[in-house]
């Protein structure tokens, strides 16, 4: 026969020193991370955006977990696969996509594409396409960002338990 004692003032002290609400912040926030890697190669491999620079806020851990925050206004096409021809302005937002802008054109001062509305000279405005929030929106690197960040959640818990043990 074997007998098992457990005194509960240690369990109580073993609780204490492993401070569960520190772990679940640490694990939150690194899955949080890992969720915006994936998630900045899924909407590389989707779109040719070439940089998200400013439209990914850093990583907040919140009382029970973290948050990534998106937000960013309409990108300009500058920012994705752009080129100037002959024609026009071709514009490719996702990869293996494109079409020229009809009534494009480089802007002399700023070096900015821009397009006419209408038949008329003026009225002008920049060209724009989507923003970081509705890039990382997309349902599919939504979906792929979650599990990442579940199986990582669930990888650091452990090992954030086993570091403190």
């Amino acid at each position: 026969m074997v007998e098992v004692r457990v005194e509960t003032s240690e369990v109580e002290s073993r609780i204490k020193t492993l401070n569960l609400e520190g772990i679940i912040k640490r694990s939150a926030k690194r899955a949080a991370t890992h969720a915006k890697k994936i998630g900045s190669q899924r909407v590389r491999a989707r779109y040719t955006i070439r940089s998200f620079k400013g439209g990914i806020k850093p990583i907040r851990a919140t009382g029970d977990g973290a948050e990534i925050l998106f937000q960013s206004p309409r990108l300009p096409v500058e920012r994705y696969k752009a080129r100037v021809t002959s024609k026009g302005i071709f514009v490719s937002i996702k990869r293996g996509q494109g079409a020229i802008v009809p009534r494009s054109f480089v802007h002399p001062l700023s070096g900015r594409f821009m397009q006419r509305e209408g038949k008329p000279r003026y009225p002008i405005h920049s060209i724009t396409s989507l923003s970081i929030p509705q890039l990382f929106g997309n349902e599919t690197v939504l979906e792929q960002m979650s599990e990442a960040a579940l199986m990582m959640f669930e990888k650091r818990v452990e090992h954030e338990i086993e570091r403190v043990l």
